[in-house]
């Protein structure tokens, strides 16, 4: 296999392209998550054999499954800006039959948590603005979470008092 970690030019991630020789025969020999072990045993990944002691061929498709999980996780705690990338380790089985085990070391650096900031309203409405806050499920420094923006805005729609709900970082 030949491997090419790339840097995009827009952003801060990466793509990771392999080459594989036909021929070859990829067999999945498990995975672990470095530094976060306990994500292992999340029920997501109940179906990726963490050590394998048959044969089971390797699926890349695996591999950005368990990235945009992660990555997802992460978020969802705060982290905006995470780098996640598999390091693949090889074990050759057979020389001439050209038969690997991959094990999949997953590297997770994480970026700061992002917070809540200042609320600010624009707009005009009938409604105090102590009255409007009652309706944001989230405080001022605070940690980032999606779920509290999403309840928000559904609580502030249903005051039936705005056209439209945006809400954006400063």
């Amino acid at each position: 296999i030949d491997k090419q970690l790339i840097k995009n030019k827009n952003n801060k991630f990466y793509t990771l392209i392999l080459n594989m020789k036909s021929n070859q025969q990829r067999l999945w020999a498990g995975f672990k998550i470095e530094n976060f072990e306990y994500l292992e045993k999340n029920d997501f990944f109940k179906k990726y054999p963490a050590n394998v002691t048959h044969s089971i061929p390797f699926n890349y498709y695996w591999l950005q499954e368990q990235k945009t999980f992660l990555l997802n996780n992460f978020q969802q705690q705060g982290y905006w800006y995470v780098d996640v990338y598999p390091e693949l380790k090889f074990q050759q089985l057979d020389a001439l039959a050209d038969k690997f085990k991959i094990f999949v070391v997953w590297k997770i650096h994480l970026g700061p948590k992002i917070k809540f900031g200042k609320v600010l309203l624009n707009g005009n409405t009938r409604l105090p603005f102590s009255r409007i806050m009652k309706e944001v499920q989230f405080n001022e420094h605070q940690t980032w979470d999606k779920k509290k923006i999403d309840l928000t805005r559904y609580h502030l729609k249903r005051l039936d008092v705005f056209k439209h709900v945006q809400l954006h970082p400063d």
